[in-house]
């Protein structure tokens, strides 16, 4: 690992933060909003905890790790402790800033490998197509790549119908992050194959346009198996 001067990371980012306390920890996804380099930063809360469990685990932490990934495309860890926290007009925590950032590049290749749980099925919006049973609800697996215009998905499972139907249609990706719904995307099923393990394997194209998409994919990136045991240094 290198270490990463803080002042390429002005932009708001998604982060995992997390919470150390002895032997126990909680992780908490918020977004880092600023920063005073070399003296603190600046952390957006969430509303899904109750602001008396957030002060609880932050002002009994030993230490608060920050996760991310930088827009230039480098996954970063940092250790930090806490200064402060407020409740108004934002939730916001306010951590020391750490001696460095410790980072790993993502793009040495066009598209990043990953490994995230996903269920892949025809768009909602549009008619099956014709040959396709009325009860089927989707294919489960996972995503293996990631770019800013494409997705790799593989599965396991059988299809009750040929693989071709699915080419060219419009389909949508659940991705999940330990059993929870993390994000859906849209796209264009453009490919198809079985491997020789059986596994089906699909290209599934992003418009470009989708910004949704396009801010997201940082945190869809640190759902990754993969990635999350580069964070460890595993």
């Amino acid at each position: 690992m290198t270490e990463l001067n803080m002042s390429v990371a002005m932009k708001s980012i998604p982060v995992d933060l997390e919470v150390v306390m002895g032997m126990q920890s909680h992780r908490i996804r918020a977004t880092w909003v600023g920063q005073r380099e070399g003296e603190y930063l600046v952390i957006d809360l969430p509303r899904k905890y109750t602001w008396r469990d957030l002060q609880e685990w932050f002002y009994n932490a030993t230490s608060v790790v920050v996760r991310g990934v930088l827009a230039t495309g480098q996954v970063f860890a940092a250790e930090s402790r806490v200064l402060g926290m407020v409740a108004k007009p934002y939730r916001q925590l306010y951590l020391s800033a750490p001696d460095k950032l410790e980072e790993r590049s993502l793009r040495k290749v066009p598209r990043i490998q990953v490994d995230i749980d996903a269920k892949l099925s025809f768009a909602a919006e549009l008619p099956k197509p014709s040959g396709v049973p009325a009860d089927f609800t989707g294919l489960r697996g996972r995503v293996t790549d990631l770019s800013r215009t494409g997705i790799a998905f593989e599965s396991s499972e059988k299809l009750p119908f040929v693989r071709e139907l699915f080419m060219n249609k419009l389909v949508d990706l659940e991705l999940f992050d330990e059993g929870q719904s993390l994000n859906s995307v849209l796209g264009e099923a453009k490919s198809c194959r079985v491997t020789d393990s059986g596994l089906l394997n699909f290209g599934i194209a992003v418009d470009t346009r989708n910004r949704d998409y396009a801010q997201a994919l940082g945190q869809l990136i640190l759902a990754s198996r993969h990635i999350k045991a580069v964070l460890r240094g595993e």
